[in-house]
């Protein structure tokens, strides 16, 4: 047999196969007749004699089309107690039970890609009370890398979901939050820019459960500094992946910005979720996104209203969903869940009541749980219901911890659970 160059020695756990003229199972020549006293007999019953005898018209008696990773080709073979090894090239490739690897979902060969236009370092202290005028002892900071996309990379590590992250960053405080990065080992790609990297601050009341979040506006980019990081995102985006912009955007860079990057990803036929806010929102929704998670704010500010009530929530959603190229909506309501509208429907995700010590990323583990969703195969439906979940599951931890996987697990096992329908007044 030659069908990419060598003999082929195969053998089971019983021992090794007799060999004819290098080949184990008889020469190609006599392809039934000289092989069948020297077939294994842990493999006879699996191998066809029609496959063999049709062998000599086809030079090889294997499957076209499965192939090992150097190309060749190999036979199907399984059983429960038999282990294959096929020696070519120097190579040994083992399988037990079965020769061929297992089907894999769809979605496993696509990676995710979360963009970070603003990002920082999260600080957060507690402290026993707070008061004007007074100096207030702090507890021991903790250092944590933020902004909306590397919280969602951080979520998605924390899931087991890999992403790449690309932001900009730059000064001192941006090797920093380089540094933090690789300590919590999410692979990365940094835009370098002038300006350094801002640091946002959470303080915690002690007493009253409280928690204030102070947020900086970040350093002025250049025009040649974001259309940088344009340049390095198009050449890691690929078809089919998916690609999460999150997070406000900082000064100098133009409020059309997320919708180049729509265009970008449209044109490489990804799949782009948008989180943002303002105007940068508005120019974005005229172009076409997967999926927009905007909040009852947000929301309004799309549809040019003040205020949403919950009699108008979900005519609303669909109204947007008519007149922008958006496939997917899910309007956050924070503690009350979310709504899921598309084009087809919509529905009402209730969110599980918890202890809430801290809100910081539990927008951004909300996505990290859509996207994981999406990587697992699950469906529309239960993709927002496990986003709830590890949104619900971010806020039971202090800081900027993020969402812990078995906590969003077991919230997810009562979400997914409960049967509400959109109810006028009810949210």
């Amino acid at each position: 047999m030659d069908s990419g160059g060598g003999h082929i020695k195969v053998g089971t756990v019983k021992g090794v196969a007799k060999e004819r003229d290098g080949f184990p199972l008889g020469s190609l020549g006599d392809p039934y007749e000289k092989c069948k006293d020297h077939r294994p007999s842990s493999i006879f019953k699996w191998i066809p004699s029609w496959k063999l005898l049709y062998g000599p018209l086809r030079k090889t008696w294997m499957p076209r089309k499965k192939k090992f990773p150097d190309g060749t080709r190999y036979p199907k073979i399984t059983g429960e107690r038999s282990t294959l090894l096929v020696h070519r090239g120097g190579e040994i490739f083992k399988n037990p039970n079965n020769l061929y690897p297992p089907k894999k979902n769809a979605n496993m060969h696509k990676k995710v890609i979360t963009l970070t236009m603003n990002p920082a370092i999260d600080k957060s202290v507690s402290v026993a009370g707070i008061r004007p005028n007074a100096k207030l002892r702090c507890s021991a900071p903790t250092y944590d890398p933020g902004g909306g996309g590397i919280n969602v990379a951080r979520a998605l590590k924390k899931l087991g979901q890999e992403s790449q992250c690309i932001y900009l960053a730059g000064g001192p405080s941006g090797e920093y939050l380089k540094a933090l990065l690789d300590k919590k080992g999410i692979e990365q790609s940094v835009v370098p820019i002038c300006g350094w990297t801002r640091e946002n601050l959470a303080v915690s009341d002690s007493i009253t459960d409280q928690q204030y979040r102070f947020g900086m506006p970040g350093p002025v980019v250049s025009q040649k500094e974001w259309e940088a990081l344009l340049n390095q995102l198009e050449q890691y985006l690929q078809e089919g992946d998916f690609l999460v912009a999150s997070g406000n955007l900082p000064p100098g860079i133009p409020v059309d910005f997320y919708a180049q990057v729509a265009n970008m990803a449209h044109k490489k036929r990804a799949h782009y979720i948008l989180d943002t806010s303002g105007e940068a929102l508005v120019q974005a929704s005229k172009s076409q996104i997967y999926i927009m998670k905007p909040n009852l704010g947000e929301l309004g500010t799309l549809c040019g209203l003040k205020t949403i009530s919950a009699f108008e929530l979900e005519s609303i959603a669909k109204k947007f969903l008519d007149g922008h190229h958006c496939e997917i909506l899910v309007v956050s309501l924070g503690a009350k869940g979310a709504l899921l509208a598309t084009k087809q429907g919509t529905e009402y995700v209730p969110a599980p009541t918890v202890f809430q010590k801290s809100t910081v990323g539990a927008g951004d583990s909300m996505v990290a749980g859509m996207v994981a969703s999406l990587l697992e195969g699950r469906s529309i439906s239960e993709m927002v219901k496990y986003g709830v979940a590890c949104g619900s599951a971010a806020t039971m931890h202090e800081g900027t911890q993020l969402c812990n996987k078995d906590d969003a697990d077991k919230l997810y096992g009562w979400v997914k659970n409960q049967r509400v329908t959109l109810d006028k007044g009810k949210i």
